[in-house]
């Protein structure tokens, strides 16, 4: 494909388009002009603070419409260009129970295991060896990774993670992993980490985050408490 001749736009005029778009209600159009400033933000540093400013502004605005995911994405854009997003990310994984991915079976009736996955959305960090901005998803867990389930769950986890850096692993209902399960979640974490990504545990039940940590797994793995952490740790890795 011949490279196009189209203009860039200057970027304060696609800020503008941010504002503009979301005080019409124009969600979706405000959430694409962010995406696009802020995968050019290097380029005029003396505007992040009024993006900040309009990510975190946006991100209230889609909440607010029951479009978590979309929420989620302006606030770690808003982190990424200097907002500090503690509590709002806090405020998003309070309500994750109402918006999270349903697990489905994935052909592992035996273990009764199930899994299900957002699309991918922006964290709002660039890697310092990379010129372009991180992509994650986020993953949910249900019934036991053993047995039978070991080659699914395996299939599952390798389309997961397909065009993201970081995956973001809901276990909170999951009953069981066993050790190639464990295996299978750290060859991932390998593959991911070659990108400046990772995998990243979160609201493991109390055995599963000792057996990680007792296998000297936790730096692979990154068990924390909450989807809130998870958020953090992404950007402070």
């Amino acid at each position: 494909m011949p490279p196009s001749n189209a203009p860039t736009l200057p970027l304060q005029t696609v800020l503008e388009a941010v504002r503009v778009a979301r005080e019409r209600g124009e969600l979706s159009t405000s959430r694409r002009a962010l995406l696009h400033f802020f995968a050019r933000s290097a380029e005029t540093p003396e505007l992040l603070e009024q993006a900040g400013y309009e990510a975190e502004a946006l991100a209230k605005e889609l909440v607010i419409r029951g479009a978590h995911l979309g929420g989620l994405e302006a606030c770690l854009c808003a982190q990424g260009m200097g907002r500090d997003q503690a509590r709002n990310f806090d405020r998003i994984g309070d309500r994750f129970a109402r918006w999270r991915p349903e697990p489905a079976s994935i052909g592992a009736a035996k273990d009764g295991l199930l899994a299900g996955a957002t699309g991918t959305f922006l964290t709002g960090t660039f890697p310092s060896n990379a010129k372009r901005p991180q992509f994650a998803r986020i993953v949910s867990l249900s019934g036991g990774i053993t047995g039978t389930g070991t080659e699914a769950f395996r299939r599952v986890l390798n389309l997961a993670h397909e065009g993201v850096d970081w995956l973001l692993l809901d276990a909170k209902d999951l009953s069981y992993v066993g050790s190639s399960g464990l295996a299978i979640v750290v060859k991932s974490a390998e593959q991911l980490r070659g990108a400046s990504g990772g995998v990243v545990l979160f609201q493991p039940s109390s055995n599963l985050k000792l057996l990680v940590e007792t296998l000297g797994l936790a730096d692979s793995l990154h068990p924390v408490e909450d989807l809130s952490a998870a958020l953090l740790l992404i950007h402070g890795a």
